[in-house]
């Protein structure tokens, strides 16, 4: 199938699949999302295929959703045609999807790349020798991997890394504010006080 939104590879066992809308920095629109969906279902259904690689540009994995298409739409559009259903594409599948992120994942990609089971943006902070200030660690409310690290500028941020960790056997947790420590660094089961100094 021809993509005009997106390209694929295979590289042994493992597919690659590149967001193409350099024009629009890999904004989302309804054509990639429905390519991407195309492609991860072939992939699935292929038996050569071990695991999936989703990745963009080097100056840009994505940048949000499309304004311009999303403009016209009214409140009512959007729930009449459950416009985020299309983006569950990444999460019905079996094999693992890698979210190789280098450059901006801003706005719903951001949402994206973190239902990836494992998120390479970690790597990146550490090959260019980005000061961390906290982590790597797990949300024990979003389930999520983050680092939280300092750009140039002296301003705290904060990347998931690890995707979600979900466990449906579980029994739901309900945190409670003396239990703040370990909803928020799950590992440390603690607050950090480099946490409560610093405005992220």
């Amino acid at each position: 199938m021809p993509y005009t939104c997106i390209q694929t590879e295979t590289r042994g066992r493992v597919a690659l699949i590149t967001l193409d809308r350099p024009e629009a920095l890999n904004a989302i629109n309804a054509e990639l999302v429905r390519e991407l969906a195309a492609a991860l279902d072939g992939f699935e259904r292929d038996d050569g295929i071990g695991a999936i690689v989703l990745t963009g540009s080097e100056k840009a994995f994505a940048a949000g959703a499309d304004i311009k298409e999303m403009l016209a739409k009214e409140f009512a559009d959007v729930v009449r045609h459950d416009f985020i259903e299309p983006w569950e594409c990444l999460s019905r599948g079996r094999k693992p999807i890698v979210a190789a992120v280098s450059g901006y994942a801003l706005g719903g990609w951001c949402e994206i790349a973190m239902m990836c089971d494992i998120m390479l943006a970690a790597d990146i902070i550490s090959r260019n020798g980005v000061e961390l200030d906290i982590g790597p660690t797990r949300h024990g409310i979003t389930r999520g991997g983050t680092i939280y690290f300092f750009d140039p500028s002296g301003n705290r941020n904060e990347v998931f890394c690890g995707g979600y960790q979900y466990y449906p056997d579980n029994p739901v947790l309900t945190w409670t504010d003396n239990e703040l420590g370990k909803a928020i660094f799950y590992y440390d089961r603690k607050l950090n006080e480099n946490f409560l100094g610093v405005t992220t």
